[in-house]
């Protein structure tokens, strides 16, 4: 949560906007839609800043299936320093860069039905484009 808190607060100091919010994690997705009352300040903040960049979309995705920000956060980790704006991508991410934006997938996954429906609900579109399950999901989706 604390993650998404920084990164608003970057995006709305540096004006990215419009913005467009992808986490790995269904806990940060359920507190903001639900408004947990646990980390209540932490979260009405993210809310708050959410309101300021316009209310972008926060939806799940696959942390394999983003590739450039998974090695990003990994570099951030094995190389602690404060916030870092990059007016270029690193030369360790460009492959990475490339391959995700061609659409690249780097796994599958074989998840039942049931959770399909819950991840499709959380944003992530992608679980539904590339399933392959016998029951109609789309049917159940708010």
């Amino acid at each position: 949560m604390e993650a998404l808190k920084e990164g608003l607060t970057l995006a709305l100091n540096k004006g990215l906007v419009p913005i467009m919010i992808e986490t790995d994690s269904t806990e940060v997705i359920k507190a903001i839609n639900e408004d947990y009352k646990s980390h209540h300040m932490t979260i009405s903040s993210c809310m708050w800043l959410m309101h300021q960049l316009k209310d972008p979309p926060i939806q799940h995705n696959f942390r394999d299936r983003n590739q450039v920000a998974h090695n990003l956060a990994k570099d951030a980790l094995n190389n602690p320093k404060s916030h870092v704006v990059l007016d270029r991508p690193p030369s360790f991410v460009i492959n990475k860069l490339n391959a995700d934006r061609d659409g690249h997938v780097y796994l599958t996954k074989s998840l039942p039905t049931c959770t399909c429906i819950n991840l499709a609900n959380l944003g992530n579109i992608s679980v539904i484009k590339s399933s392959t399950y016998g029951d109609d999901v789309t049917n159940s989706i708010p």
